[in-house]
């Protein structure tokens, strides 16, 4: 099993080395591969292994495979290095999964169909995989004042493909709900289980490189004792650490989510993190055992949102409600976290919190970008050179709560600029990204 945290490792997932590594990067002479140029990439390291890192992973060889047949193409050498096993760390394993385009007044948020396409062809390949990471085909957005209604119907008018109204009635006929003035039904939405569509992405990644001739691995930077089947080495820890390790590669991926400013990866050892237009956020959520008085009666839950959501899990004896925004160091207490979420939302499962358990409390941080006039745009592009720890290294981070959503999209223009060695292409392209470099 490739990504449980037991069990035999295969050839695609090991546990850290620095010597392995350094060793086989290395051409047939013996160089480092530190000045090869982009347009013959052969040996990426992609750190961190969550949405943005297995997006770019995958876009990276879609579109270095069609060119295996070229006889001036060498193969894609693919690393991901990552503190833990694929879909089991990092802000990304513990997402709720709601996969729509819209704001929660019900406006197109920027890219939000684009994204959509997008997201739903990885979907399409890692369900080949894992076809249980798509968990529903469609969740609801309730209405709770007249504002916000008026607001809604006015989306399913505009966008009648995508999402229809539901009266009161229907509403909480639907989703269990007494105080609603109905709400949308998002159709072309779905509600993924990010864990299993991480391990689905992986594996699709892994059949790629290997009908491609390449190959790609897993690198696990930490892991308990008793995990240890071969001699590790320890992570690296400093910016010269990191820059030891990576330096034998021609090409490197930041998509480390919050690990990339709590480690140190992309500012130097005296900057402080305001220097990045970021903030780091702590979500929490609560998962609840599904009362077994309402079993009987409400055999499948959808997902609802309304400022926080409720959604199914793979358990189906399990919902998830989310998230806290936390912007302190210190985490908020287990119990706080449960009160506050009780508090926000009960009219959205008013039947779970009234007769469901605690049974855990989730959380993970995220790195959540500045506000603009297109919302919170990702930070894309080439690290600058002053805070790189690579010649070449670039950097996909700052998804916010729209990993889902955008993840794909941006992974499949971050890798165009990559391959044809042209951020300034990117950014003609796409002149909203350039706003963390201005």
């Amino acid at each position: 099993n490739t990504c449980g945290r037991t069990g035999k490792w295969n050839s695609h997932f090991r546990f850290f080395s620095s010597t392995a590594i350094t060793s086989r990067k290395m051409n047939h002479n013996g160089d480092n591969l530190l000045g090869q140029t982009n347009d013959n990439i052969n040996d990426v390291a992609i750190v961190g292994g969550g949405l943005a890192g297995l997006s770019a992973a995958y876009h990276l060889l879609e579109k270095t495979a069609t060119n295996k047949n070229e006889e001036d193409s060498d193969p894609l050498h693919l690393t991901v290095f990552d503190n833990a096993p694929v879909g089991t760390g990092g802000a990304s394993s513990v997402a709720g999964g709601l996969l729509h385009p819209f704001s929660p007044r019900g406006k197109l948020i920027h890219l939000g169909i684009e994204g959509l396409e997008a997201t739903n062809h990885l979907l399409s390949v890692a369900s080949q995989f894992e076809p249980k990471c798509i968990l529903r085909d469609q969740m609801y957005r309730l209405a709770l004042t007249e504002q916000h209604e008026q607001q809604l119907r006015e989306t399913a008018l505009k966008f009648p493909q995508h999402c229809d109204w539901l009266d009161t009635h229907d509403m909480n006929l639907v989703c269990h709900t007494t105080e609603s003035r109905g709400g949308l039904r998002f159709k072309s939405g779905k509600v993924i289980h990010v864990p299993t569509y991480l391990q689905g992405l992986w594996k699709a990644c892994q059949e790629l490189s290997s009908k491609s001739g390449g190959d790609i691995e897993w690198v696990l930077l930490q892991q308990e004792e008793e995990q240890q089947e071969e001699p590790s080495s320890p992570p690296p820890q400093t910016q010269e650490e990191w820059k030891t390790l990576l330096r034998s590669f021609d090409t490197v991926i930041l998509s480390a989510g919050a690990g990339l400013l709590q480690n140190q990866l992309v500012t130097s050892e005296s900057a402080e993190r305001s220097d990045w237009p970021v903030q780091l956020v702590r979500g929490q959520s609560v998962e609840l055992k599904v009362p077994t008085t309402a079993t009987e009666t409400t055999p499948c839950y959808e997902a609802v949102l309304c400022g926080k959501y409720a959604t199914p899990l793979l358990d189906s004896t399990k919902m998830l409600i989310g998230a806290t925004h936390e912007f302190q160091p210190e985490a908020m207490p287990v119990e706080e976290v449960v009160k506050d979420l009780r508090e926000r939302s009960y009219s959205l499962a008013p039947w779970l919190w009234n007769d469901g358990d605690v049974d855990t409390v989730t959380h993970g941080w995220r790195v959540q970008s500045n506000r603009g006039p297109k919302g919170r745009i990702p930070i894309l592009g080439r690290v600058p050179r002053s805070t790189a720890i690579h010649d070449n290294a670039w950097i996909f981070t700052g998804l916010s709560s729209r990993g889902l959503i955008h993840h794909g999209l941006y992974g499949d223009i971050l890798t165009d600029a990559i391959l044809t060695n042209d951020e300034e292409g990117m950014f003609t392209s796409h002149d909203h990204l350039q706003w963390w470099k201005k």
